[in-house]
């Protein structure tokens, strides 16, 4: 093997090392959620008292959970994961907080590998994942259960990122299937996402430099990439109206 590979190998070697270290420092630093308890704001509706979450993998749950909005919010992903937990823990807090636990430690290291993937190093992409894991911001969104969309939204965004970011450099049909799949489930884990065809319009022209500049002769291209995100863009306007429906009937 060429000394290219070996470094190559070498380097894809320390990226997993600082991967690992960075999850695990992120578990450690939320390792006492675990302990916490349900709180009475939001998470009756999701777990404690909503009577169908209390029933887990049942047929009759399954179905709730795809056409019963929840606070006005339709986002059945979001739902299946509280029917699993319960599945598996009853009303225990604990497992509940200990795949939010998860899911963040994850996300952690989801982040790194898609800002690795995008502008190349170890160190900048470990800092800026580091600073996402860590931030008091996203405290809320590990210990309050009912905040479990918060976290699946986010890893759905990841993952798609970067199977897209993957398919720009390396192009695959089956590749974007699975970035717009990720992104349909992304829109039902929390609709938050309907921004994430902007995002990619922002990747297109840095750091992936599939368009130079903004003026009137850059226009054409940016034509193209629009048209080429058809799909996530009629995802998009499909969660809006979904979303805009839910609302006014919960309204009503």
């Amino acid at each position: 093997m060429s000394r290219t590979g070996f470094r190559a190998i070498h380097e894809t070697t320390r990226a997993a090392l600082v991967a690992f270290l960075l999850m695990a420092v992120t578990l450690l630093v939320y390792a006492p959620v675990y302990h916490a308890e349900f709180v009475d704001y939001d998470d009756p509706y999701y777990v404690t008292e909503n009577a169908w979450v209390q029933e887990g993998l049942t047929l009759h749950a399954i179905k709730a959970a795809w056409t019963e909005p929840v606070l006005g919010n339709w986002h059945p992903i979001t739902m299946m994961s509280h029917l699993i937990d319960v599945e598996l823990f009853g009303l225990n807090p604990r497992g509940h907080h200990l795949t939010s636990l998860l899911l963040h430690t994850l996300n952690a290291g989801l982040l790194f590998w898609l800002l690795r993937g995008l502008f190349g190093g170890i160190a900048k992409p470990a800092l800026a994942a580091a600073l996402f894991a860590l931030h008091p911001l996203n405290a809320d969104s590990v210990a309050w259960v009912a905040e479990r969309k918060n976290l699946l939204s986010s890893l759905l965004w990841f993952a798609s990122t970067l199977l897209y970011v993957r398919c720009m450099r390396r192009p695959s049909a089956l590749t974007m299937l699975g970035a717009i799949a990720l992104f349909a489930a992304g829109l039902m884990a929390k609709p938050m996402l309907v921004t994430f065809p902007f995002t990619l319009l922002l990747l297109d022209y840095w750091p992936l430099h599939r368009v130079e500049g903004l003026g009137p002769a850059s226009w054409p291209r940016w034509k193209q990439l629009v048209q080429e995100k058809a799909s996530f863009f009629l995802l998009t306007v499909i969660s809006c109206a979904v979303t805009l429906s839910t609302q006014f009937s919960s309204e009503v």
